[in-house]
């Protein structure tokens, strides 16, 4: 009968350490996403690399507070800058830089809507090198 009791009591406090055991792999992290002249960057997504999952967005201060693995990874992404993949390794502060993205467009498409007692939808491509042309003037 004694033998009973300790086995219930043992499988009691591991039940209840091994559940400090797995809390523990998580910790609190904050920080705050700017580029790289130092403005912040609003509403990045960060993201667990290992399942793709959002995690948070940062607000629009791009600041953010958020639960992670202390051994994880965490990745930042926004349109208009590259994204970043940060390893976590206990820290409890992140501040992230993020890098613009520049790209090179061949043609830009404008659309406009006249009304004149109708609507009308007008469509009109230009190539980039026209568009730098009239930006000149």
């Amino acid at each position: 009968m004694k033998h009973s009791y300790f086995i219930g009591a043992l499988l009691t406090v591991m039940l209840f350490f091994g559940t400090d055991v797995v809390h523990a792999q998580f910790i609190r992290i904050q920080g705050r996403i700017t580029n790289r002249q130092g403005k912040s960057v609003p509403y990045v997504n960060i993201i667990n690399p290992k399942n793709n999952e959002c995690i948070e967005i940062s607000d629009e201060d791009g600041r953010y507070n958020l639960l992670a693995d202390k051994n994880g990874e965490l990745k930042f992404t926004c349109v208009g800058y590259e994204s970043k993949t940060i390893k976590v390794a206990g820290k409890q502060i992140i501040d992230v830089i993020l890098t613009d993205v520049v790209i090179e467009l061949d043609e830009v498409e404008v659309v406009s809507f006249v009304k004149n007692k109708v609507i009308q939808l007008c469509i009109k491509r230009f190539p980039v090198l026209k568009l730098s042309v009239l930006q000149k003037k």
